[in-house]
């Protein structure tokens, strides 16, 4: 029974070689080893700042008989360019119940979690990973029956800025190579910086059993750090406004190659601009659009108003309510991953009351024998206003009165007064009215023309 186990841990421990990945065991006893394939995972959405997107698990590793077990699993991630991974360790359950005590975790070939960090007493552990889009993670849980731990990859907003790489560099054939290369550093790109070395391919091939790196003649990476059994390191870094950076590979195999990046912190905040509404914009409605852009070298978020507004093409567009008849000032605040704050205000007037119009001339029932009458009265609003009668625009005074001539057709007429301010509230009144300007039609029919009397008096009819 123990030769089939032995044959069986021997092949898989095979398997795992060959993505570099060893295996700690125990030499006489048998070691249970549960290999899985994981659901594939995409993130959809990149994170943003303070966000946190699972890309895998969580999942459940445990030990069912308390004998040291081994956990290997195969998953697929869509990697974000803008996103920062953290491999995340639950170790039992919370209260110190169920807890592996030895034991790590390793993910393509790196050791992440080490069995010292099991046995800490700490429940809770992040690590920073570097994952491929297919990722190999072997998990070693050892102590009581029903220990557990549970492994997540979580995503979350770079706070960094690329101002080096990620280089490829491949070591030839014939003498040692040892080339340079050059950049610059970019304002608005500070401490602290970081170097990262991967050593081989993304598969975990041609790694380079010796290499060294230097930047800025100051060597960062030494030739006995790097071994083919070390897939990555990350170094802090000084960087200059213009850099040099030289990688050799001192007695490393032809075609074994290191990757080589540089990332800055973001020290600049995000660009932003408010495009509508106008600034002391006026309007009798209870919400409106507030649109502009925003850019960053890092993840943003978004708040106007309080509102939470999506960004599309560094471009933004969110309805926002206004709860203040008057004025009403609108904040927007972005906020990119490393904790860069911009922010603008705009105020917007929220006017739905109508205007007070008061019309003093004409009354209302007139009569007039003229083609044009004067229309005249007064109106009183928050904001600036116009009136017109029938269209016709009226002249308007500071004090908020009015007049102005409207012709008038024979027979009868309407005459609509209205005043309109400026948030596009309006108040109207309308006055009717005859114009005629025919004369009377006057008959006589006694005395006759041209009539002599001798009487002191006469009927006219």
């Amino acid at each position: 029974m123990h030769a089939t186990h032995r044959a069986r841990v021997a092949a898989i421990a095979l398997s795992l070689a060959a993505v570099g990945i060893v295996l700690e065991r125990a030499s006489a006893a048998p070691i249970p080893v549960v290999q899985t394939t994981a659901p594939s995972s995409s993130m959809l959405v990149s994170p943003g700042p303070g966000d946190t997107n699972v890309v895998y698990g969580p999942r459940t590793f445990t030990t069912p008989t308390g004998s040291q077990t081994v956990n290997l699993e195969r998953f697929v991630v869509t990697l974000d360019a803008g996103a920062k991974y953290l491999l995340k360790l639950a170790n039992g359950d919370a209260g110190g119940v169920n807890r592996a005590t030895s034991g790590s975790v390793q993910l393509n070939g790196a050791l992440v979690i080490t069995s010292a960090d099991l046995s800490s007493g700490a429940q809770i552990m992040a690590r920073d990973v570097v994952p491929r889009s297919v990722d190999t993670i072997v998990v070693t849980v050892s102590g009581a029956a029903g220990a557990h731990v549970v492994v997540s990859l979580l995503a979350t907003a770079r706070s960094t800025v690329t101002l080096f790489g990620p280089k490829t560099y491949v070591r030839p054939n014939g003498n040692s190579s040892s080339p340079t290369d050059k950049f610059a550093g970019i304002s608005g790109v500070a401490a602290p910086f970081t170097l990262t070395m991967q050593n081989g391919d993304s598969a975990g091939g041609h790694r380079a059993s010796s290499a060294s790196v230097s930047l800025n003649g100051t060597s960062v990476v030494s030739s006995n750090e790097i071994k083919q059994d070390v897939p990555l390191i990350t170094k802090s870094v000084n960087v200059l406004s213009a850099n040099t950076i030289a990688p050799d590979f001192v007695k490393s195999s032809p075609n074994s190659q290191i990757i080589l990046s540089i990332v800055g912190t973001d020290a600049a905040p995000p660009a932003l601009t408010i495009a509508s509404p106008a600034p002391n914009t006026t309007t009798p409605n209870a919400t409106i659009t507030v649109s502009g852009t925003v850019t960053d070298r890092t993840a943003i978020k978004l708040k106007v108003a309080g509102v939470s507004a999506g960004i599309t093409t560094n471009a933004y567009s969110v309805v926002v309510p206004l709860p203040n008849n008057g004025p009403n000032v609108i904040h927007v605040v972005a906020v990119d991953a490393a904790g860069n704050v911009a922010d603008s205000t705009r105020t917007v007037v929220k006017d739905a009351r109508p205007l007070a119009l008061t019309v003093a001339a004409p009354l209302d029932a007139f009569i007039t024998r003229f083609d044009t009458i004067t229309v005249r009265g007064s109106a009183i609003d928050a904001n600036p206003f116009v009136v017109n009668a029938n269209g016709i625009p009226l002249a308007v005074d500071p004090s908020g009165g009015f007049s102005g001539s409207v012709p008038l057709m024979s027979g009868s007429n309407f005459i609509t007064i209205t005043a309109t301010d400026t948030a596009g509230n309006s108040s109207s009144t309308t006055r009717t009215g005859i114009r005629d300007s025919n004369p009377p039609l006057l008959t006589v029919t006694a005395p006759l023309d041209g009539t002599v009397t001798g009487q002191s008096a006469t009927a006219v009819n």
